[in-house]
């Protein structure tokens, strides 16, 4: 029992991590995106 809950934690870990790590990316892009696209605004203001 003790193992396979082990081997449980561990595929929670990589599949959160396997999803977290390019979601985070994603987020990360589009923000620089919209913080890039508001800067150009102001400028042409």
């Amino acid at each position: 029992m003790g193992w396979w809950s082990g081997l449980s934690e561990f595929w929670q870990g990589f599949i959160c991590g396997g999803v977290a790590v390019p979601l985070g990316i994603v987020i990360i892009e589009i923000m620089v995106k919209l913080l890039r696209r508001r800067k150009q605004a102001s400028f042409k203001r």
